[in-house]
């Protein structure tokens, strides 16, 4: 997912000679109060403080929280634009649908934090909420176009494969919420299984 620099954009001014580890620590500060404390709870001087810098400091690598979010973010949107790259092949040959899947999942999983710290963020800032949302939709559909331009999709299915795909994220949050012991696999399991049966609803009648 490309990210332009916007109002919320994570950088307040050009980075400095040694200034890579100062706004390394500052990520890393407020990733982890993020998830002790969450997004609202947390201020700007106790992220300043746990990254050993001072607010000031803080402000001229990142202008807010969200910005910090974002900048979270940003790390690894390269590889979820890949993986969204790949939906309209698994549209022309549904055997890879639970490859996919599973990778995706595994992905998500391994990266919780960040996806928990951003969408707190956006929740905390409407601004930011329906900028993601927009941009999620321009990003997606932009994807799959240049992924492959032989893909012919009405825009109705369109339409409903941007909703299956903005909804993928929330969904396997229940799977990291389920903390008893042997139940992850079994509800993961299940996803992939409700999920497949809508992709194929959605695209019964695509090219």
């Amino acid at each position: 997912m490309d990210l332009p620099r916007t109002p919320l954009s994570p950088h307040a001014e050009p980075q400095t000679a040694g200034g890579a580890g100062t706004r390394d620590r500052i990520r890393d500060a407020a990733l982890a109060l993020f998830l002790r404390d969450g997004f609202r709870a947390t201020s700007v001087r106790q992220i300043a403080t746990a990254a050993a810098t001072t607010h000031t400091t803080l402000y001229k690598y990142f202008k807010s929280k969200e910005a910090i979010a974002l900048s979270l973010l940003e790390e690894i949107a390269p590889t979820i634009r890949a993986f969204h790259a790949r939906v309209p092949g698994i549209i022309k040959d549904r055997a890879g649908f639970d490859q996919w899947f599973d990778d995706y999942s595994a992905f998500w999983l391994q990266h919780y934090p960040i996806y928990h710290a951003f969408w707190e963020a956006a929740l905390a800032n409407r601004h930011l909420s329906d900028w993601v949302m927009e941009r999620s939709r321009i990003v997606l559909s932009d994807t799959w176009a240049q992924s492959d331009r032989a893909l012919i999709l009405t825009d109705g299915q369109r339409e409903k494969l941007l909703l299956w795909a903005m909804s993928l994220d929330n969904l396997l949050s229940l799977v990291r919420m389920t903390d008893a012991e042997g139940q992850n696999e079994i509800i993961r399991v299940n996803l992939r299984e409700m999920l497949s049966a809508s992709f194929d609803r959605i695209f019964q009648t695509a090219a």
